[in-house]
């Protein structure tokens, strides 16, 4: 996949999610919101080619790996038990772990795969 399918991916993954959040605490969803989770799941979708960029067929390491993607899961739990971040900041925090997350599912069902840890 491209960047721009990345970019695509993780902004509609991003959206959805505010959008299930938002069901799920019975709040309209609004404008400022909507466009917000676009552009930051936008943004974290393409985070793992700009932190390893694709300049060989072997550039999928730590930060296009499996582990990467435990980590993510592990911090969205942690996140959502801590009493020191508000809802909106927890709601961001799974919005962009998503987004990267959908990156590395993506790259995952291809042929090359991810790896493990490196």
């Amino acid at each position: 996949m491209d960047k721009s399918e990345h970019a695509i991916i993780g902004a509609l993954v991003s959206l959805g999610l505010y959008g299930v959040y938002k069901y799920s605490k019975q709040e309209k969803p609004t404008v400022h919101g909507a466009i917000g989770s676009l552009l930051l799941g936008g943004i974290a979708g393409v985070l793992p080619d700009i932190v390893e960029p694709a300049n060989n067929p072997n550039h999928r390491s730590l930060f296009h790996s499996i582990a990467l993607l435990v980590i993510l899961a592990y911090g969205n739990k942690k996140a959502w038990e801590s009493q020191n971040l508000t809802e909106d900041q927890k709601l961001v925090i799974s919005m962009l772990s998503a987004a990267y997350g959908s990156h590395l599912v993506s790259d995952g069902s291809t042929p090359k795969s991810i790896p493990f840890l490196v």
